[in-house]
């Protein structure tokens, strides 16, 4: 009787994650049209423990290809930005180009290093976690 039970839970364990699964599938997020990559994940705060307003999207070019407000609960903070190519708009990275991706702490850009460089793979979504550079860096 106790193994039988613990096939049911199991089963009852594998079946939600299989939903859980799905529904991450449907979400909005879960894919890219043309002419967009997506980026998404965590952004770190600062030593002090400011998180940015924004991810800000620019291309080498300095044209900006993309911007995001990051959610937060005060403690962590989330992103997802939508990152334009070339093929939507002029100056925006190809399809295996790079975009900076930077933290934006007040209204305007504040000069402060992209948190990171990244491949516009268009169509696909990066899960991407974020974090201020150092100065060191």
């Amino acid at each position: 009787m106790l193994q039988a039970m613990g096939l049911r839970i199991g089963a009852v364990a594998i079946l939600a994650s299989a939903l859980w699964l799905g529904s991450l599938a449907a979400s909005p997020l879960a894919h890219a049209d043309g002419g967009a990559a997506v980026f998404s994940g965590r952004v770190l705060s600062d030593g002090g423990g400011e998180l940015p307003l924004r991810v800000r999207a620019v291309s080498d070019a300095g044209v900006v290809c993309g911007t995001a407000s990051v959610q937060s609960d005060g403690r962590v903070g989330t992103y997802a930005i939508r990152v334009t190519t070339a093929e939507s708009r002029v100056g925006c990275p190809a399809n295996g180009d790079f975009v900076n991706l930077i933290l934006l702490y007040g209204l305007v850009d504040d000069g402060t290093p992209p948190a990171s460089r990244v491949v516009i793979y268009d169509g696909v979504v990066t899960p991407l976690d974020l974090a201020r550079p150092s100065a060191a860096s």
